[in-house]
């Protein structure tokens, strides 16, 4: 533009104006941040989400300079969520989703088998933890967790039946069984 229209390339700008808006250059586009509920935000937040729960990471992960620095390289938009938004609003939208999808799984089946299992972790903290187990239309195992919650009493037959008590089946109780004795 200089070289051929000097006298027009002076008085230029780097910004157009249509109307009363002025239209960003690129480097504003570059570096502006992602709104947070844009799909791209919203899609990275959920990855996220997926990332601590199957890694079981701590929320704090979301504060870590490593994290936030890998993040920051892979889209430079993208404001990481405070450990609180984490918390409040998106971990539990993620745990409604996962709720309605085992709640559906679990409401087409015919029959569902409940297994219980006690364990201790490397901490040495005793866990209960209670999975529902059937096979789907198309013949595949489908097995989710229904609850994982710290044992503090014994593990005997009484604190057991105790605990199974207060868990929710997610109304598998109402589902045909069928006892294998041996």
């Amino acid at each position: 533009m200089a070289r051929h229209h000097s006298d027009i390339a002076s008085n230029a700008t780097l910004k157009t104006k249509l109307g009363n808006t002025t239209q960003r250059t690129i480097v504003e586009v570059n570096n502006s941040k992602l709104p947070a509920t844009s799909t791209h935000a919203v899609k990275i937040t959920k990855s996220v989400l997926v990332f601590i729960c199957k890694d079981m990471r701590p929320l704090s992960v979301v504060e870590n300079k490593g994290f936030c620095n890998m993040i920051k390289t892979l889209e430079p938009r993208y404001a990481v969520p405070s450990r609180q938004h984490i918390t409040d609003i998106a971990l539990p939208n993620v745990y409604n989703e996962a709720k309605a999808t085992v709640l559906d799984s679990l409401g087409s089946a015919e029959m569902v088998a409940l297994m219980c299992d006690a364990w201790t972790s490397r901490a040495t903290e005793s866990y209960v933890t209670v999975t529902a187990h059937h096979i789907n239309d198309e013949w595949i195992l489908q097995s989710h967790v229904l609850q994982t919650r710290a044992m503090h009493e014994t593990h005997t037959g009484e604190h057991i039946a105790a605990l199974l008590k207060e868990t929710d089946r997610m109304g598998v109780e109402h589902k045909e069984s069928r006892y294998c004795n041996r």
